[in-house]
């Protein structure tokens, strides 16, 4: 019999930490406040940990979709699943993009940039030759 390989992401709304879920079991940011040090601008570092879906209980977690792709990727790594493609602008190879207001399905819009492009990689607009 397959196992379930459905990923689910949730946010705790008390620590904002980003929390997924495969099956019975769920993966929790644990901070590492050691590696906190003057050498690294005393920059948090974390690491992922299974645990029990049993652990959630009593959290206030919402469960969404709408989480970045580079933090899916992550969660994906840490369960030894595919990642996902991210996205990059043709202008500036930014991974910070977005859909078009206007045209969610078809165009995409730099936000580092500010170009505009099919979701196909052709630039519609460079907003870098805009003077």
């Amino acid at each position: 019999m397959p196992r379930n390989r459905t990923i689910q992401y949730a946010i705790d709304n008390e620590t904002n930490l980003i929390l997924s879920r495969v099956g019975s079991e769920v993966m929790f940011p644990i901070i590492n406040f050691g590696g906190m040090n003057p050498s690294n601008n005393y920059n948090v570092g974390y690491t992922l940990e299974k645990d029990s879906v049993y652990q959630t209980i009593g959290m206030n977690l919402t469960w969404t979709r709408k989480i970045p792709t580079v933090l899916k990727n992550e969660h994906r790594r840490a369960w030894g699943m595919k990642e996902l493609k991210q996205e990059k602008c043709p202008v500036c190879e930014s991974e910070n993009i977005r859909a078009d207001f206007d045209f969610p399905k078809t165009m995409r819009c730099c936000k580092q940039c500010g170009s505009d492009f099919l979701s196909d990689g052709e630039v519609v607009l460079n907003a870098r030759k805009i003077k």
